[in-house]
């Protein structure tokens, strides 16, 4: 029993040590679980991190292509611009040709007539004066024009139009009026009244009206005055609106904030995106870093975990082997056990058998002796009863002589006490018909309560008889 409680204890230790690697394999594989989770959280984390990366590049770069793109929109307006500064500078040198041509053909037809007519040598002095005053007042005109449209095209070159080349020559035919300024010019005499009003040509005319129209569709503002007096030498007067000047330049100035604005864009942007690219880097290589650990610790994982299989295949080999031993031992031990199971009960039914027997043999050699001793043990029972029966009766005829003896002399006592008491009363001389009563009260309170004592005393004595002789 003790080999086979040997055992058992063996047996239970195994198994108990087997739940024990079960429970500690299964406990490492939910820590490797929760970890694997976990890591697996991280690795979404860090994916939705970098898709949200990839969102502000795609942003970025987004806001770079409307950037370029506004960029190209500008330079196609500021080329437009260009364009149409050429336009205008054009259209002003090819008015002031006009002009110029007008000026010339009028200064020819007022030398004509004035030849013709040959006034007075006093009105011919103020008209060679009045002609040479016009003429110098057209040469400093073009001058002027022609300064201006210099100054106009260089501002225009600093502003990043088409370069137009300037004027060499000095002589107003060559020399182009600007468009930024508004041109006067006064051709013939200054005085109507001294020379006669002539009409210029046809032509002179249709050409201003070819400029004019020209100036509507460029979108440029033309204004031909013309006086109410006939048309001569002194009273034709163009003159051109100073918008265009104006517009020309706004139209430099927008350019110029334009350019500066896109530079400091362009500036912010880079610096933006340095900085941008930096954190991008920096980031990138932080989760490069950490998928590098997140693979390194998965990997050491995974070895672990073949390890903690191998180990476990390894050992529930042994143990499978182990137990194949401790099962056979337990079949030849439980084989022994039931061998002995066997004898124990044929010796346990041999002992039982001898038992009865002796039993059996006692019963038959005791008993008739155990039956005269009961009818011996009744016999004096019923003798002991007549004898406490008899002895109750002489208690209770003694019990009756004691009540008698009492009553009497309970009764010579009380006789006794009224003697005394009489005579104590007669030799102190109470007559009082009240000390009497009051006395004679006592005296009955007295015997009553003697009385219930006695009754109470004899009463006590036959329950004590009673109980003694019973």
């Amino acid at each position: 029993m003790a080999l086979i409680d040997q055992h058992e204890t063996t047996v239970q230790q195994v198994i108990d040590k087997i739940d024990f690697l079960r429970r500690e394999r299964e406990a490492r594989y939910t820590e490797f679980k929760q970890e694997t989770q976990q890591r697996e959280v991280e690795l979404q984390h860090l994916r939705n991190e970098r898709s949200d990366l990839s969102l502000q590049v795609q942003e970025e770069r987004e806001r770079s292509t409307r950037l370029l793109h506004e960029n190209t929109a500008l330079y196609a307006h500021q080329a437009e611009q260009r364009e149409q500064l050429g336009k205008l500078v054009e259209l002003c040198r090819a008015r002031g040709q006009r002009l110029r041509a007008l000026s010339n053909q009028n200064s020819r037809v007022a030398g004509s007539t004035s030849h013709r007519r040959r006034p007075p040598s006093t009105d011919a002095g103020a008209s060679t004066g009045a002609s040479c005053d016009d003429a110098r007042a057209a040469d400093v005109g073009d001058e002027e024009n022609t300064l201006e449209l210099s100054r106009t095209e260089v501002g225009t070159k600093g502003a990043g139009a088409p370069a137009m080349a300037a004027p060499c020559s000095p002589s107003p035919a060559l020399a182009s009026p600007p468009a930024s300024m508004s041109i006067h010019k006064a051709v013939g005499a200054t005085t109507s009244a001294r020379r006669p009003a002539l009409s210029p040509s046809p032509a002179a005319l249709g050409t201003v009206a070819e400029d004019a129209e020209m100036a509507a569709l460029l979108n440029v503002p033309y204004k031909l005055q013309v006086p109410s007096t006939p048309f001569g030498p002194s009273a034709h007067t163009i003159t051109a609106n100073t918008a265009a000047a104006t517009h020309l330049l706004a139209l430099n100035e927008e350019v110029n904030m334009l350019r500066q604005q896109l530079e400091e864009q362009r500036i912010t942007y880079e610096q933006e995106r340095g900085v941008r690219t930096t954190e991008n880097d920096e980031l990138h290589r932080q989760h490069l870093e950490k998928e590098a650990k997140y693979l390194a610790t998965i990997d050491q994982l995974e070895v672990l975990h073949e390890e903690s299989l191998r180990d476990l295949v390894q050992y529930r080999h042994t143990t499978e082997k182990q137990l194949r031993d401790v099962r056979g031992q337990v079949d030849w031990l439980r084989a022994a056990l039931q061998e002995a199971l066997d004898l124990a009960e044929k010796e346990r039914r041999r002992q039982h058998n001898e038992v009865y027997a002796t039993e059996q043999r006692m019963s038959r050699q005791y008993y008739p002796k155990v039956q005269s001793l009961h009818a011996e043990l009744e016999e004096c029972r019923r003798g002991a009863l007549a004898q406490a029966q008899e002895n109750a009766k002489a208690i209770a005829q003694k019990d009756a002589l004691v009540a008698e003896l009492r009553q009497k002399l309970k009764a010579e006592v009380s006789h006794r006490r009224r003697i005394e008491e009489r005579y104590k009363l007669e030799m102190k001389g109470v007559h009082s018909e009240l000390d009497l009563m009051r006395q004679s009260l006592r005296q009955m309170e007295r015997r009553v309560y003697y009385r219930d004592a006695r009754d109470q005393a004899s009463e006590e004595a036959q329950h004590e008889l009673a109980r003694y002789y019973v």
